[in-house]
């Protein structure tokens, strides 16, 4: 038997992603974005049965456009009332990326001495040194 792949169907609540967001700019992170910045959000897609499933062909593919079964928003608002109320927001996670904090932005590093291949000597003896 073909693994599950449809959530409600296979027991699962539905669609999870974790990404990883910039606090500042609430987009997604990038290389750039510090560490202390970032945070890892899970969103959710809850939706009822006929999201998932064609009544048609239950084990087939959903219908391209769930909302065209007329019972699609009978079921599909009282999912998404019991999912607000245990926390679950169904929104999309942002596709846009971190604009706050940029290469050009980020700070650079120049040694100024020593200079490459200097060389320098103390004019202590190594008894002084080891001190």
């Amino acid at each position: 038997m073909p693994p599950c792949d449809k959530p409600m169907v296979c027991g699962t609540l539905g669609d999870e992603k974790t990404v990883k967001i910039d606090k500042v700019s609430g987009k997604l992170a990038t290389e750039y974005t510090p560490y202390t910045q970032i945070e890892e959000k899970k969103y959710f897609s809850v939706h009822d049965i006929l999201y998932y499933v064609n009544t048609n062909d239950p084990l087939g593919d959903p219908l391209s456009d769930p909302t065209k079964d007329p019972q699609y928003f009978l079921w599909e608002k009282p999912v998404q009332e019991w999912a607000a109320k245990q926390g679950y927001v169904s929104e999309s996670p942002p596709t846009e990326y971190d604009d706050v904090h940029l290469s050009e932005l980020q700070p650079s590093l120049s040694w100024l001495e020593p200079s490459n291949g200097a060389v320098y000597w103390s004019k202590r003896s190594d008894s002084q040194c080891l001190g």
